[in-house]
């Protein structure tokens, strides 16, 4: 694919997409996918690249603003089913366990040096250990989905307990020592020794 110059002021956005066309060649290659489509924003000076097969899609996008360099996937046709919307290339680092291995594959890229150095390790990335998602495989998606609605799901629960801790402390610096018998009651089994101590104080002195 031919690129005309993009009229930016330092030439990151060309960078980008000379990079994303030279590094992700391997989509079409070997995985018939169809030539990418590049939308570009001159007035925010912004270029974003879609991949798509039969079944999957593949987005980068550089933004000069933030020096913010944007990559995800998704499978096809099941974009509306819950906790199915984009996936980020760091959920295959985390699904096939490989903190141990390499960097978590998520950059700022505030130069053209940085810019190449990023995109050229997000393309080595995808195509090491992307097979079974470039593929469309459902079951792999199917639990990428599912390891993402576990990790929401733990998250609001952290986020309503330390909610209702928050309240408690309030509730004991207050003497309300019946909201902070119902409110600590109310998550017994993960509060801290410390706030177990203050639930049977605030017991004796209803």
């Amino acid at each position: 694919m031919e690129l005309k110059n993009f009229n930016t002021t330092d030439g990151r956005i060309d960078v980008f997409e000379k990079i994303v066309l030279e590094q992700f060649s391997f989509l079409e290659i070997n995985y018939q996918f169809k030539p990418p489509i590049i939308q570009r924003w001159e007035d925010h000076q912004g270029s974003a690249i879609k991949y798509t097969s039969d079944k999957v899609f593949v987005h980068l996008s550089y933004w000069t603003f933030g020096s913010e360099l944007n990559s995800y996937f998704g499978r096809i046709g099941i974009e509306d089913q819950k906790n199915g919307s984009d996936l980020s290339f760091a959920e295959i680092w985390t699904l096939e366990d490989l903190k141990n291995e390499i960097e978590v594959p998520s950059y700022c890229a505030y130069s053209k040096e940085n810019i190449e150095v990023c995109v050229q390790k997000l393309g080595k990335f995808l195509e090491k250990y992307g097979h079974t998602y470039l593929t469309g495989d459902e079951e792999t998606y199917n639990l990428l989905y599912q390891r993402r609605q576990e990790r929401d799901e733990a998250g609001e629960k952290i986020s309503k307990i330390n909610d209702i801790k928050k309240a408690a402390a309030e509730a004991w610096e207050k003497e309300d020592y019946g909201q902070v018998v119902k409110l600590y009651e109310s998550i017994q089994n993960e509060i801290t020794p410390v706030e177990s101590q203050k639930l049977r104080m605030a017991k004796n002195r209803l």
